[in-house]
């Protein structure tokens, strides 16, 4: 969203639930369109958008209450997942299961494009968050050296890795 922004887009971010407790500090949260609280917002913007971006989910079911909109919407769909069998259309399909997490996919994809001169450290806090989210703070899946390379230049975009654990680990640790 931050990337697709500086490159000058109009882009929403939409999600089928509000993002989890754990992960309210994130940068530009709370801009996220929620179907959960605004499903008619969240049909229009499917349904009126030229480019929808499916990021980590390889079957459109996985949506739940938006994988009717997202499937009737006219708009070309790029798919950017690291699941196993992606079962979803797109005119672009990125699946690689060997890459740890759709996060560093979508930095991988986003390095490829020419567009990290455009990330922040806002941005760089959001994928590196979903890196470590998905590997369980980097203790499974994260054997691959290209992945601290990601890291490595995440944290000179200005990030803090041990802040961002604290602030996951704490909120996660609370709602339990």
């Amino acid at each position: 969203w931050f990337i697709l922004k500086a490159l000058g887009k109009n882009a929403t971010v939409v999600t089928a639930d509000c993002a989890p407790r754990s992960l309210q500090f994130l940068p530009g949260v709370r801009e996220i369109v929620a179907a959960t609280r605004n499903g008619d917002r969240v049909h229009d913007l499917i349904a009126d958008a030229d480019l929808i971006f499916c990021l980590d989910f390889n079957d459109i079911t996985r949506v739940d209450r938006l994988s009717d909109a997202i499937s009737k919407s006219p708009a070309k769909k790029v798919v950017i997942d690291h699941h196993l069998d992606p079962r979803i259309e797109g005119e672009i399909v990125i699946s690689r299961p060997e890459i740890s997490s759709t996060s560093a996919l979508l930095y991988i994809f986003m390095w490829q494009a020419g567009w990290t001169r455009h990330l922040t450290r806002n941005s760089a806090a959001c994928i590196y968050t979903g890196m470590m989210t998905d590997t369980g703070n980097f203790s499974y899946n994260s054997n691959d050296p290209d992945l601290y390379l990601i890291i490595h230049d995440l944290m000179r975009k200005g990030i803090d890795k041990d802040n961002l654990y604290k602030l996951v680990m704490n909120t996660s640790s609370e709602s339990r």
